[in-house]
């Protein structure tokens, strides 16, 4: 194999190393071997999620089991109660479907407070509390726009916008006390629960594969920062399939309108998004059990930064398409739902934008921004030509990334016309710290079973090559 087994050295380690500084009989050596090679293989196990018995003690030890399955990654510490912050969404949205938005106040609470993720003191994680960090590359971007100045206002930031979407008052964020549109329940509930999913828990969720990185440049355990990752990007109840609340369900959910799903990934997604993320961090979880595979674990990195941006901008697009009454959709600049959706969107993309046009993310916070006109009708022709293969390039991404769009009638008139947004052309993909062309490698195809399969089959045969030796000494 490519890389080192730690299960393999720690059976050379208790078997070879512990039985030369203490003789035994060749009866109590077979012995040992024994139990080390099984230690061994529960070992194996737990690295490659299947259960196995311990025939010594005559009982079942299951290594991996339900619990420690996410939405097909089987993680190293049983991070179920990271996943349950995805519960907190799941109850912001019951509370705001609640009549006359009687449920605003619990959600807000909710939101600040936390109710069902548990941290080890006892106390709740917040999604309040899943601020940005600008010390790592997307939360520097988000910082950095944060301090641009629009229509007189100070830029935009996600919990910003929750906050103001749940309190229902006028401010900088909009009119959501008084607008015709941004007042409206459908509206808010729509900025509220997707900037929360697809910003403020997405963020976090990529925080903790930073700090997962980080700590394993530094020698330091990087397997629960690595699995807080995939826990809080999936959530709780995921079954690949979108059923859940998390970021996760985003590229699933774009997926059919840009032609972007028909991956088949083992978990039960569909989306290249989901496929290169789940592929990533299986692969980043083995690459961490050995030292020296810094470079290798920052490539793939690179690769997943840039898929998280997708769906959002597959959403900022499709939502502006269903909402510009000029298109062919055909779209409703008054219906509520739509333009929240455009915003909470929109306003995600808007710092990848800024980062690669500032002249552009302009154009695009004036089409979709409801601020300074609570009627505005966002324009879908100027809004698809801010994604232009320069921009999509600079952002790290290709046009096969974001994909084009899938002719069909997702209405009873008119539908999805495939002319109306076609996959754009490459150019010379650059981007410092999100880049798609480093999705590439065994890794990044749906092979996560073989990998696995290849490797308990090369760490047995070690073992049972040790054993071998052992017996002919």
């Amino acid at each position: 194999m490519r890389i080192r087994n730690v299960a393999r050295e720690r059976f050379h380690e208790k078997v070879f190393i512990r039985m030369s500084s203490n003789p035994l009989t060749q009866s109590q050596h077979f012995s040992t071997m024994r139990k080390a090679f099984v230690r061994g293989a529960l070992l194996v196990a737990a690295l490659s999620g299947v259960s196995c018995e311990e025939a010594d003690a005559g009982t079942t030890m299951t290594t991996a089991n339900a619990a420690n399955n996410i939405a097909g990654f089987t993680t190293t510490n049983d991070a179920t109660e990271y996943a349950k912050i995805t519960l907190d969404i799941k109850d912001i949205e019951t509370e705001m479907k609640k009549d006359n938005m009687a449920g605003y106040p619990e959600a807000m609470k909710i939101f600040r407070e936390g109710k069902n993720s548990k941290k080890s003191d006892g106390s709740f994680r917040t999604l309040e509390g899943m601020g940005v960090r600008k010390d790592e590359p997307f939360g520097k971007l988000y910082d950095d726009y944060s301090k641009v100045i629009a229509d007189g206002r100070v830029g935009y930031t996600p919990h910003g916008s929750v906050l103001a979407a749940l309190n229902g008052t006028d401010g900088v964020y909009g009119k959501y006390g008084t607008g015709s549109i941004s007042n409206k329940p459908d509206f808010r509930s729509q900025v509220a629960k997707k900037t929360i999913k697809f910003q403020v828990l997405q963020l976090y969720a990529l925080h903790e594969l930073e700090s997962a990185f980080g700590k394993y440049k530094k020698g330091e355990s990087a397997t629960l920062a690595l699995d807080e990752w995939w826990a809080f990007y999936a959530g709780n109840g995921e079954d690949g399939k979108a059923s859940g609340f998390g970021p996760y369900i985003l590229a699933e959910k774009r997926r059919k309108f840009f032609g972007t799903g028909d991956r088949k990934v083992k978990n039960g997604g569909e989306s290249r998004v989901t496929e290169l993320l789940l592929a990533g961090t299986k692969e980043i979880q083995t690459l961490m059990l050995a030292k020296g595979n810094d470079s290798k674990i920052d490539d793939i990195i690179k690769c997943m930064r840039a898929q998280l941006k997708v769906g959002l901008i597959q959403g900022c697009i499709q939502y502006v398409y269903k909402t510009d009454k000029d298109s062919k959709y055909p779209g409703d600049p008054t219906n509520a739902a739509a333009q929240g959706e455009t915003w909470a969107f929109c306003s995600g993309v808007l710092p990848f934008l800024h980062e690669v046009s500032a002249a552009d993310a302009g154009t695009l916070r004036a089409e979709t921004d409801l601020v300074p006109d609570n009627t505005k009708n966002p324009s879908f022709v100027k809004v698809k030509a801010l994604f232009s293969a320069k921009n999509l390039n600079a952002m790290g991404l290709s046009c096969k990334d974001i994909g084009g769009f899938v002719p069909g009638k997702e209405t009873s008139s008119e539908g999805t016309l495939a002319a109306d947004f076609k996959i754009c052309t490459d150019g010379t993909i650059s981007n410092t710290n999100a880049d798609t062309s480093k999705c590439t490698g065994t890794w990044a195809k749906d092979s996560a079973a073989h990998r696995h399969t290849a490797s308990v089959l090369s760490m047995a045969a070690s073992f049972l090559l040790s054993a071998s030796l052992f017996m002919r000494n």
